[in-house]
């Protein structure tokens, strides 16, 4: 059958909202934005998988060239909701800035192609941000060369966590999803061009959940003031904190994984000995036979599992006093672990500044304490002579100097508080 050319020129009688609503679904974002270019129809104002959801998306303006930004028009000392994203070490590498006032216009910067001049920046500045994940944001200006950060009004990632701490899902889809009941096209994983362009979108579910989110936590006077007096003036901090980095030694690393390898290779010969026999300390299975076939240690109120007696630290510490294996199993855990974790892997996470970034989360831990991430630093043990080591290695930088607070000064800000 000859194909004809006429009839597969669908633009005619088709129906251009419904086409972009099943591509949406099926996350093809890029082939929905072409089709008002490919069927040549106005959908400015198409507002697929947003209906009735409280969210009113206003004019988006891409600004990708220096004609553009000229035309932009930002009021001053007002509330802007904000999106950054970033690429590289702490967010070193501005990519996209999502900013809107009023609803009604949002632009949507191309940080590749432009640069916020400092009256731009100086209104950023100025203002109160309302966003979502405002420390990223946040690190986006300061890549962009933000000397003063503003102040955050409100974070719905943070109020989210505030009003449930048991959360998990923490994305904004998934957010939007809870509080407005969007069932539209994912926010997360978009390329630039894609985020570009749904700018607009974007803005107006960060608006519309910072709206319902304030209202929940004004009846609530604890989450209130949580949220308002501590959370909030905490995220500039933070985002200062993880762009800046830590100073590492990496030198005295080195030398110090050389001395650690050392001590690794005697506590394998230590439980060698004891074992009568050489084998891989790290395979479970092949310890089990050591311990309890070859050893015959007592498995009395050891857990066993389908592949046989368990070797977890919890399990092995009710026999630390049967053999003196089991203490050199526990150290030679403990000091490769360190190693792989720390002194081996934190050199090749500095930036090129000889300076290493974790990330501070509000919104992890259900205590509300900050937890550290990507790496996580809080785990380096305080009290063991190794764990002392490793912190050495963290140093103030030129100019700077660093001392370990005392016992009295601790009981002094106890005291204050």
């Amino acid at each position: 059958m000859p194909l004809d050319l006429e009839r597969m020129d669908g633009h005619r009688g088709a129906n251009p909202a419904r086409i972009i609503e099943l591509m949406e679904r099926l996350e093809f974002r890029s082939l929905a934005r072409q089709i008002p270019d490919v069927l040549h129809v106005d959908l400015q104002n198409h507002e697929s998988g947003i209906k009735n959801h409280g969210m009113k998306v206003g004019e988006n303006r891409i600004i990708d060239n220096e004609v553009k930004l000229a035309e932009v028009k930002l009021p001053s000392q007002a509330e802007l909701i904000v999106y950054g994203r970033s690429a590289g070490v702490a967010g070193r590498d501005p990519r996209v800035l999502i900013v809107s006032a009023d609803g009604k216009l949002t632009y949507a910067f191309d940080l590749t192609k432009v640069t916020l001049n400092s009256y731009l920046l100086s209104l950023i500045s100025e203002a109160k941000l309302v966003g979502y994940d405002v420390k990223s944001s946040l690190k986006t200006l300061l890549g962009m060369g933000a000397t003063m950060l503003p102040e955050v009004a409100h974070d719905v990632l943070v109020a989210a966590f505030t009003l449930n701490s048991l959360l998990r899902a923490q994305s904004l889809t998934d957010i939007s999803a809870d509080v407005l009941g969007y069932d539209g096209s994912s926010f997360e994983n978009m390329t630039d061009e894609e985020l570009l362009g749904r700018g607009a979108e974007i803005a107006a579910a960060i608006r519309a959940i910072a709206t319902k989110q304030r209202e929940e936590l004004a009846k609530n006077s604890k989450f209130q003031f949580l949220n308002s007096n501590v959370d909030m003036p905490v995220i500039p901090v933070l985002a200062r904190m993880e762009y800046t980095g830590i100073q590492l030694d990496s030198v005295y690393l080195a030398q110090f994984s050389e001395q650690i390898e050392d001590s690794i290779s005697d506590l394998e010969q230590q439980i060698y000995g004891h074992a009568d026999a050489e084998f891989n300390i790290a395979s479970p299975a092949q310890l089990a036979t050591i311990l309890f076939d070859k050893l015959g240690l007592p498995t009395a109120g050891v857990k066993k599992g389908k592949t046989g007696y368990s070797t977890a630290a919890s399990e092995l510490d009710k026999l630390r006093a049967v053999h003196p294996i089991i203490d050199c199993i526990s150290q030679y855990r403990e000091v490769t672990k360190l190693k792989n974790t720390y002194v081996d892997t934190l050199p090749k996470l500095v930036d090129g500044h000889g300076r290493v970034h974790t990330t501070f989360n509000l919104t992890i831990a259900q205590t509300g304490r900050l937890s550290s991430t990507d790496p996580n630093l809080q785990n380096i043990p305080v009290r063991t002579e190794l764990g002392k080591h490793i912190r050495a290695a963290f140093v103030a930088g030129r100019g700077r100097s660093w001392s370990a607070p005392t016992t009295a000064s601790l009981n002094c800000v106890w005291r204050r508080q």
